[in-house]
Parts: C-alpha cells; structure tokens; sequence
C-alpha cells in the first residue's frame, strides 16, 4: 500500500465523499485491484453485500442502527450518506485485534484507505479470522 494523499484520491470522493484530507497522511490507500475481490468475497460468505448491508434475516437480527454489525472481532458499518461529520468521520471497517480501520467511498474498498500498510498476507489473515468469528 501507498501513503494517502489528495492526488490519489478519486475526485468523486475528494469532492463529496467524506474523508478527513487533513488526516489523510496517515493512512494508506487500498489497491482495489488487488484487495476488493477478496473483500467483497468475505462481505458475500458472510451475509453482506458490497455496501455493508446485511443480506440475511438471521443477520438483521444482530444489527445495532442502520445496518452497524459488531462482534469481538470486527465492525462493519455501511458508507453514511448523510450530513452528521462526527457519524462521517467513522470507519466502515474495523478488525479490532489489530485496531485497522478502513473507510472507503459509497461500497466496500471503493476509493479506500487503511490505517496499517498491510500486506496481501496480513489483509488475508485478517479476513479469515473475521470469517470464523461468525461461525
């Protein structure tokens, strides 16, 4: 991963997205080429879908507000659309053991930014243990 800056922000997203640019130095964007299909992939085994929204009923029935999913591992929390910056500033993602947040623009990795610079190994790891937590 490469350290975020405004160049390699998508315009989209640096105009109406909601992403902190004076904090962006201390992240790391997400290639969505190499990250999202593994991510959607674990979205969909797990009940969501690229949004963050659950697909599955069983799922709903652990949802705190507006589609938020929490366990012991990891959060989920769909793009917020509306205007509050305290609600914006938050994740989408976040694998708690090792605290990495990851906010991304309108669906999952889309425009992305990580606050670790993980590797393809690390990001792998990190899923399949999100995965077995809900077993």
């Amino acid at each position: 991963m490469e350290k975020a800056t405004i160049e390699n922000m998508e315009l989209g997203n640096l105009i109406f997205g909601h992403h902190d640019t004076n904090n962006l130095c201390e992240k790391y964007v997400i290639d969505r080429e190499t990250f999202q299909g593994m991510f959607h992939k674990f979205l969909e085994s797990i009940g969501f879908t690229i949004y963050g929204y659950t697909e599955t009923d069983e799922l709903c029935k652990k949802l705190n507000y507006e589609g938020l999913f929490e366990n012991d591992v990891f959060l989920i929390r769909p793009y917020y659309w509306g205007d509050d910056e305290d609600e914006m500033a938050k994740p989408n993602f976040v694998y708690k053991p090792g605290n990495v947040e990851i906010s991304w623009y309108k669906y999952a990795l889309r425009d992305a930014y990580c606050s670790h610079d993980l590797t393809i190994e690390q990001f792998r790891t990190m899923l399949d243990e999100c995965t077995k937590s809900m077993e």
